[in-house]
């Protein structure tokens, strides 16, 4: 959307390049083959494919797509497969987590050749499942293109990238695409599987359209994969898990519903390619949470938690779970992107001053935004000002939270979850928030101690 690709012919020839794709109009190549397709991006996700000789042919690859819930809900899905006795690999925003190892990698959802380099990585390391993430930008951009779906899962649909998608309605249409184009394009023996979750409106205008492919809900009650029973604690969840086969009980290491409702996408998903009612149970029970996803990173005289929560539905799912299991106060410690969808500021902020009892606005990753300027307008939103507390450092900001701190109080620090950065004006600038946080609570715990004393 920057640039022109174009540009960069003659040097990727000199690399080595053997064949250009260009799209229609554009100027022939110096050497090499030539290929003019209507749609470029399509065209190069398919010619990697079959250059890597097909890897999604040689593994199941599951995509999991919705505004909230991807990064756990592949975690849940590899759980289950190694309770299996089974190797499963992952895909998404915390990079490549492959049977030999963690791959870092910059996207949600790799580049078409880049993913699919590592998909065959994943099937040459003995893995019998990959778990990925599928973004509404790799749908509109094609990056998946060159793969044939196992199974999906669509989770949710909350105002998220509307700088790039303008409206929900088109935010909506990029997720659906992997069922309606991707998921019906899959080889997998007994056709392609869909699983929806119920509870979200969208859920119903996709099974309108996935034609013959399997169908699988989740939810509650009426559901074929449901949650019964439900107990919420600091340390998890429990619930009776319910589906066609049977029950199970199930022990989570993730707290709040929403976290419950990833688990049953994971269990139904893995219900749909083979995997039995035990080895739902037992890898929901062994799972641990994935770094930064309401990850409880101390636990003292009072509790404190990160998460990655950067959206309007995602912050009030993180501060309903806080307040559900909080013994006393809820203090959060939030700030907002730079170089990314403005319009959600106020919202944030009006959630934060109004479901938490103390809101600290920090610094998030501002990038080149002047971080005053999206604090403001974080501030516009605000009802409760009273409530608010303003410290634009955010290692200042997470020590302010903690010195406010009292027993039976929950400390949660949203916006950047596992990240160990701060994007600011540029420069990447380490910032370990999960040992930052955890740091400045045990100096907190160790003087409310002297104070005692």
């Amino acid at each position: 959307t920057k640039d022109d690709g174009s540009r960069y012919v003659s040097e990727a020839l000199a690399r080595g390049a053997v064949a250009i794709v260009t799209g229609e109009g554009a100027p022939a190549p110096a050497s090499g083959a030539w290929i003019v397709a209507r749609e470029p991006r399509r065209a190069g996700a398919r010619l990697a494919a079959r250059a890597l000789g097909d890897p999604s042919a040689r593994i199941p690859v599951v995509g999991i797509t919705g505004t909230n819930g991807k990064t756990t809900t592949t975690f849940l899905l590899r759980s289950i497969v190694e309770a299996a006795g089974k190797k499963g690999a992952i895909i998404g925003t915390l990079g490549a987590w492959l049977p030999e190892g963690h791959v870092p990698h910059p996207r949600t959802t790799p580049e078409a050749p880049d993913l699919l380099e590592t998909i065959s990585r994943a099937a040459d390391q003995g893995a019998s499942l990959v778990a990925m993430e599928v973004s509404s930008h790799a749908l509109d951009l094609a990056r998946v293109d060159g793969i044939a779906f196992a199974a999906a899962a669509f989770l949710n649909l909350s105002p998220e990238h509307l700088d790039w998608h303008k409206t929900m309605e088109s935010y909506g249409r990029a997720k659906t695409r992997l069922f309606t184009e991707l998921l019906a394009a899959g080889r997998a023996p007994g056709g392609s599987r869909a699983v929806l979750n119920l509870r979200d409106p969208w859920a119903a205008r996709i099974r309108e359209e996935i034609g013959n492919a399997t169908f699988f809900a989740v939810g509650r009650d009426e559901a074929e994969v449901a949650a019964h029973e439900v107990r919420y604690s600091p340390a998890g969840s429990t619930f009776t898990l319910r589906t066609p086969e049977g029950e199970a009980r199930v022990n989570l290491a993730l707290p709040g519903d929403y976290n419950v409702e990833n688990a049953l996408a994971a269990a139904a998903l893995a219900r749909s390619l083979g995997y039995s009612l035990a080895d739902l149970a037992a890898g929901l029970s062994r799972a641990a949470a994935p770094p930064g996803r309401f990850e409880r990173v101390y636990a003292g005289t009072f509790d404190a938690f990160v998460d990655y929560a950067h959206t309007e539905d995602g912050l009030e799912r993180a501060l309903g779970v806080a307040r559900a299991i909080a013994k006393g106060r809820v203090i959060v410690v939030l700030g907002c992107g730079g170089e990314r969808d403005g319009g959600k500021r106020p919202g944030m902020g009006r959630l934060a001053s109004s479901l938490a009892d103390v809101a600290v606005f920090t610094t998030d990753n501002p990038r080149s935004e002047d971080p005053a300027r999206i604090i403001q307008e974080m501030m516009q939103g605000v009802e409760r000002a009273d409530r608010v507390r303003i410290v634009p450092d955010r290692r200042e900001a997470l020590a302010a939270a903690c010195a406010l701190a009292q027993p039976g109080d929950l400390v949660l620090a949203c916006g950047k979850g596992h990240e160990s950065y701060q994007s600011i004006a540029g420069i990447n600038h380490p910032f370990p928030e999960r040992e930052i946080l955890r740091g400045v609570a045990r100096a907190r715990d160790a003087r409310l101690e002297e104070d005692r004393g």
